[in-house]
């Protein structure tokens, strides 16, 4: 009986043995899977870390808005051309990019507000001094005479902005037609803005009397012709009488010669062709029947009508014809 008491104490003792082996076993497994865990856990993180250095060193060598990098809420510096949100190079000089330095760009592209556009559609009649665009003749496009339309007055001075500079005269406050000798302000014959033509405008226009320096008056010599006796268009090809210019003072453009019948021909010099004919030797009243010399006509120029033919004895019967009937007898006798 004693021997098996002791063997059943033996069996109870390895039991106990075995279950607190199995425990350490346990304990190691569970430790082993926390550390194995832990492991993993610092894996991910320098995992982590590394790819957000990675990501900000990125960030920090593509600054927004440059080549190649995000776009800048859909533009981009240096020229660049927002395509899907990122910046791509734009070749200056060619179409949307930017112009060159000295505002150029590629053929058929013209350089408009820093950028190379398409070209405008042109006018033939561009400068002319007429608007063609469809506020005035309509014969071109808008923005294609702009110097020429730009003088529409508004009240507002457009130049540097809608207009181009010097296109805009009258807003702007100037007078392109100073010192012409027409007074171009409102109360002249217009298209000048006040005192703006002061020396045009000086005088009071065609009231009869001169009202220039020269002749004791206050205003500029030349700033009242019309007054004073004189024109200042002379020989120009138009006779200015009498609307622009008094009667008499426009007289070689008239037809009209000052020394008629004083011995000399003036033509073509002092005189225009045609207006000193009595002193040229030329009858205007030719075969009228009536011999006009020496009267209306000098001698030797109304041969016909006074009897005398030029030809004769010539072999040739120029009766009555070159000659007046009687005057070329021998040559009519043969």
């Amino acid at each position: 009986m004693a021997t098996v008491a002791t063997w059943l104490l033996s069996l109870a003792m390895i039991a106990m043995s075995c279950g607190g082996d199995a425990g350490g076993v346990a304990t190691m497994g569970s430790s082993s899977s926390s550390s194995s865990a832990d492991a993993s856990t610092a894996t991910s993180t320098t995992a982590a870390s590394e790819s957000g250095a990675q990501d900000s060193t990125t960030a920090a060598s593509c600054p927004i808005g440059a080549w190649g990098c995000p776009c800048d809420g859909g533009t981009c510096l240096d020229g660049g051309e927002c395509i899907d949100d990122v910046c791509v190079q734009c070749p200056i000089g060619t179409l949307d990019c930017a112009c060159t330095d000295s505002q150029l760009c590629a053929v058929g592209l013209q350089c408009r507000d820093g950028t190379c556009q398409g070209m405008l559609p042109t006018c033939e009649t561009a400068g002319d001094g007429v608007c063609d665009e469809p506020v005035g003749t309509g014969r071109c496009p808008v923005g294609t005479d702009a110097y020429d339309c730009c003088y529409f007055s508004d009240g507002v001075c457009d130049e540097g902005g809608a207009c181009p500079p010097g296109s805009d005269d009258y807003d702007c406050g100037r007078c392109p037609f100073q010192s012409n000798g027409v007074c171009n302000e409102p109360q002249g014959q217009g298209g000048c803005p006040p005192d703006t033509d002061p020396l045009d405008c000086c005088a009071t226009p065609e009231d009869g009397t001169c009202e220039e320096m020269a002749r004791g008056g206050a205003c500029p010599n030349g700033s009242d012709f019309f007054d004073c006796g004189y024109c200042i268009h002379l020989n120009d090809g138009t006779c200015d009488e009498p609307g622009t210019c008094p009667a008499g003072s426009d007289d070689y453009d008239c037809g009209v010669c000052e020394t008629v019948q004083d011995g000399t021909c003036d033509e073509p010099g002092t005189c225009p062709v045609g207006s000193d004919d009595y002193d040229c030797g030329v009858c205007e009243t030719v075969q009228d029947g009536t011999c006009d010399e020496p009267g209306t006509c000098p001698v030797g120029s109304d041969d016909y009508d006074c009897g005398v033919c030029e030809t004769v004895q010539d072999g040739t019967c120029d009766e009555p014809i070159t000659c007046p009937v009687g005057s070329d007898a021998d040559d009519c006798a043969i």
